[in-house]
């Protein structure tokens, strides 16, 4: 028995549909291109339950004749293609001609289309492939495609799509590269009867831009203009500083079509070197004119990737054009000069530590060095903490007390402590074993300071352990001493003949994340006093409101405003309301790159984002006190070695490191 068969017609159509025809994102997109190609000018599309339901395109485009409105639904009909050379020249959108058949396929289709020189319209009825009516229609100049029940006859592909609420996201993303790709077009989206997106189409690029990404994007951006041996880039690229966790503000387009290439990634990469920090990604709007004999399109149904002819020349184009937008932003690429002043010959740079007085030391207790007063006030939050009590840190050598005038180490006039390259406790001449935290103070009114205090909750009181022989009892482990702090960054503490250098940063990150989440779902959530109104883009947004059961899991209750603009009632405790815009923008980018696929992920992106907007940052300046907190209840936690995101807390150096450095040793 032969084994090889010919597919029916209607296999074979459900068959080449599921290529062209995924979700409702894909049926816009192909309903909107085919209006582009029709010459547009403007173009609405009113979706139902994420497209699920209804998908509805009208454009006032040139229409179609009774003729044509019956020949589109025909598989490989198409009005753009007549020989196999015009395949390597297209300069439409479309040119298959398999979307609207593959559509039909899937779905019922009902098509209006009437052309400005006819009097009257063509009304023409698809279900399942199959012409159910075709009648003359009286309507306006121009078509309009309504697609209903998507997928009621392949229920298999039906279950796999997503939330409503995903489904909207796919297409109003879809929509933001569309209208980004011709400005020209005004573009208006609905969704459930409500104005999701509205572009003048006045052919300003950055007017587009401001409609679709929000004005604070548009604030941002450096235009970008260069033109060489037949190319043209031109668009926008996003300030160093407004650099994204993902790749999701990147539009590239050529030749007015979306497209995604590894050569333009990887060429905006290189163009930004050195002027983002790893791990981050630029933003960029950019049109790429070039001959269509020199890309190919026809690589995949849904004609979003392209090859080039010779992709180093595109790879050089580009770069250039970036670099010369970020030259006029002050974007340097060549190597720093050192702007040190010139050391002159036999002096030494390094500035000897002063003498002191260390007979104070070896005075009677009642003497004693009082802590100097902080520069600035705590900063207030809910469940934040002093310690008191027995610490995990012993303190030696002198006692932190309270004394009526500091006692000056220096002699003569008493003079304030310094911190510069390595910020030593000014009251105790050296390094002072971390220990228990003195009581509350006050903030000093004639020095207000922002200095941050770290938000550290007090560790869980263990359980009493079971009493042990005298002789069995462990010797009391070494204390560890707080030596200071170097960069405003790294804090360097010793404990026997073990040297610590910590990322304070990432350390107080990690101490925060695991706060919040053993937590777990009842999180300490902070209301605000008066709702926060952040505007973000329409994906950020979506993405958040998809999330919000999520995020009230985390601590934050969100809700929505319409549009672009979200409002923020409730915060997690450990957050202040300055990191609460770029906590929930972060947040946004994690949910989009995809990181958390399963609700533990999510939750756990969630806390590692917050964490880290809260903990202190680098480069601030804190008070030594705030460093021996955090300190200790970092030694307190000898399973903490890492960060949420992965880097590394702690490096350790032996007294046997730096022997061998040093080649006291061999």
């Amino acid at each position: 028995m032969d084994k090889i068969a010919v597919l029916p017609k209607e296999t074979a159509q459900l068959i080449a549909a599921g290529e062209v025809v995924e979700r409702p994102a894909s049926v816009v997109k192909e309903l909107v291109e085919n209006a582009i190609d029709a010459g547009a000018s403007a173009v609405t599309v009113d979706i139902s339950d994420g497209g699920t339901t209804s998908i509805r395109v009208q454009d006032n485009g040139s229409g179609m004749s009774e003729a044509d409105a019956r020949a589109c639904f025909l598989r490989h009909a198409t009005s753009k293609v007549r020989r196999a050379e015009d395949i390597y020249r297209v300069q439409t959108l479309g040119f298959r001609g398999e979307a609207l058949a593959s559509i039909a396929a899937v779905a019922r289709v009902r098509l209006v289309t009437k052309r400005a020189e006819d009097e009257t319209g063509t009304l023409v009825r698809m279900e399942g492939g199959t012409l159910a009516e075709q009648a003359p229609f009286g309507c306006p100049d121009g078509t309009v495609i309504t697609v209903s029940d998507l997928f009621y006859n392949t229920p298999a592909r039906k279950k796999f799509l997503k939330s409503v609420r995903s489904e909207t996201s796919a297409i109003l993303a879809l929509a933001d590269r569309l209208a980004l790709s011709h400005p020209e077009i005004s573009f208006r989206v609905i969704s459930q009867g409500r104005e999701e997106l509205f572009t003048p189409g006045d052919g300003v690029l950055r007017n587009a831009v401001h409609a679709v990404l929000g004005a604070k994007v548009a604030e941002a951006l450096l235009p970008v203009e260069y033109k060489v041996n037949g190319v043209s880039i031109t668009g926008y690229i996003t300030k160093p500083l407004f650099a994204r966790g993902n790749r999701n503000m990147q539009y590239f387009f050529i030749n007015d079509r979306t497209v995604q290439s590894k050569t333009l990634y990887a060429t905006l990469d290189a163009a930004y070197k050195g002027s983002i920090m790893a791990g981050k990604f630029p933003g960029c709007i950019l049109h790429i004119a070039v001959d269509p004999a020199r890309i190919d399109v026809n690589v995949h149904p849904t004609k979003s990737v392209v090859k080039f002819s010779d992709e180093n020349e595109i790879f050089n184009y580009m770069l250039r054009a970036v670099h010369e937008a970020l030259r006029g932003e002050g974007q340097q690429f060549t190597a720093r000069p050192d702007t040190r002043p010139a050391q002159e010959p036999g002096k030494s740079t390094i500035r000897p530590a002063p003498k002191r007085d260390l007979s104070a030391f070896f005075e009677q207790e009642a003497v004693q060095p009082a802590m100097s007063a902080p520069t600035g006030p705590p900063r207030p939050a809910a469940g934040a903490s002093a310690f008191s009590g027995q610490s995990a840190f012993s303190r030696t050598g002198t006692a932190c007390r309270d004394s009526a005038a500091p006692v000056n180490l220096y002699g003569g006039v008493p003079a304030p402590p310094k911190y510069d390259a390595v910020s030593t406790r000014a009251d105790s001449g050296g390094a002072i074993p971390v220990g228990v935290m003195p009581p509350a103070f006050k903030p000093s009114p004639a020095a207000p300071s922002s200095l941050p205090t770290f938000r550290i909750e007090p560790p869980a009181p263990a359980a009493e352990p079971e009493p042990v022989p005298a002789s069995a009892e462990p010797e009391p482990a070494e204390p560890v001493l707080y030596i200071g702090e170097v960069l405003r960054t790294y804090l360097i503490a010793q404990r026997g003949d073990e040297v610590y250098f910590v990322d304070k940063h990432a350390a107080h990150e990690r101490i925060l994340y695991d706060q919040l989440a053993q937590a777990g779902d009842t999180p300490v959530s902070q209301p605000l006093l008066l709702s926060r109104t952040l505007l973000l883009g329409k994906r950020e947004k979506s993405a958040l409101l998809e999330n919000a059961e999520s995020l009230e899991r985390c601590g934050f209750e969100i809700g929505d405003l319409g549009g672009g603009t979200l409002t923020v009632r409730a915060v997690p405790h450990v957050l202040d309301d300055d990191d609460v815009e770029t906590a929930l923008a972060e947040i946004a980018d994690e949910l989009l790159a995809g990181k958390g696929g399963a609700e533990l992920s999510k939750l756990d992106s969630i806390r590692a984002v917050t964490a880290c907007k809260a903990a202190v940052k680098a480069g601030q300046k804190n008070d030594p006190r705030e460093n021996e907190a955090l300190l200790e209840q970092l030694f307190s936690r000898p399973d903490l070695k890492y960060c949420p995101h992965g880097r590394p807390l702690i490096y350790t150096l032996t007294k046997r490191d730096f022997e061998k450095f040093f080649k006291r040793i061999v």
